[in-house]
């Protein structure tokens, strides 16, 4: 089920024009920017909230996106952990580090504060869903902490609203 979700999802992003040629990318492609007219795909949630309601769209730098990188790792790693021990009862476990996960950004203008959404995979998800494909939206259905979302407020300098997928 969790395949054929992205492969439909994937053939949508094919379909709005989502390509690695259109954001910016780093070198050794664990992280991509979307471009400020597919920005708004990230609205589109399964199982945990969507960012919004968006009011525009703008285009991210790869300086601020290398800047939040470590701060991401590291709020990344503490969710990890909590996640591990609330649901180390259920034999559920995020087996997973922050390094081991890859991001996409959009820039979103959210009750007039510009904000960053962060789209996060871990990386042998990316590679056995998506062929390795950032630019192709992450969007998962249940999953766990396979997938998160958060936001970063710009101008504050600070995550909020992180979420994991959800269980099925």
């Amino acid at each position: 089920m969790l395949r054929y979700s992205l492969l439909i999802i994937s053939s949508l992003a094919i379909l709005f024009g989502c390509d690695a040629t259109n954001g910016a990318n780093n070198s050794d492609n664990l992280w991509y920017i979307f471009p400020v007219d597919q920005a708004h795909l990230v609205e589109r949630q399964c199982s945990r909230p969507s960012p919004g309601p968006i009011d525009e769209t703008w285009q991210p730098t790869e300086t601020t996106i290398v800047n939040l990188l470590e701060p991401l790792r590291e709020l990344l790693q503490h969710e990890i952990e909590e996640y591990n021990t609330r649901f180390a009862r259920r034999n559920i476990a995020a087996q997973a580090e922050a390094l081991d996960y890859s991001f996409q950004f959009a820039g979103l203008v959210i009750e007039g504060q510009k904000v960053i959404y962060v789209n996060g995979m871990q990386s042998k998800e990316v590679n056995s869903l998506l062929g390795g494909d950032i630019s192709s939206l992450f969007l998962i259905c249940d999953g766990g902490a396979i997938t998160f979302g958060v936001e970063y407020v710009v101008s504050e300098r600070t995550f909020r609203n992180f979420q994991f997928n959800g269980h099925a």
